[in-house]
């Protein structure tokens, strides 16, 4: 059995007073942040992670955190929306390891 995340996510930032913090948010700019990001902290288990657009035109960052799973999906829709997908099917558990 398979599980596909398809997660939109909306973030308003506000600075130590209470403020809104101007937009945008998610942006090529900060996706590449967290790729640098997430590079040094997971450089292990990245496999790769690679730059394409949407139907859009928006930039999608892909990154493969294991190889036998597929990429995950790292998309701006808006200033202050985030999309993140994720297919599980290639990289379900093996019930030979688990004991019942």
């Amino acid at each position: 059995m398979s599980l596909g995340l398809y997660l939109k996510g909306r973030f308003s930032p506000k600075n130590k007073d209470g403020e809104e913090v101007s937009l945008p948010v998610f942006d090529r700019g900060k996706l590449e942040e967290f790729e640098r990001w997430i590079s040094n902290v997971a450089f292990d288990e990245m496999e790769w992670s690679q730059w394409t657009e949407d139907d859009e035109g928006n930039p999608c960052l892909m990154l493969l955190l294991h190889p036998g799973a597929e990429p995950i999906m790292l998309s701006p829709l808006a200033d202050d929306e985030l999309l993140v997908a994720a297919a599980t099917s290639s990289a379900r558990p093996r019930l030979s390891h688990l004991y019942l």
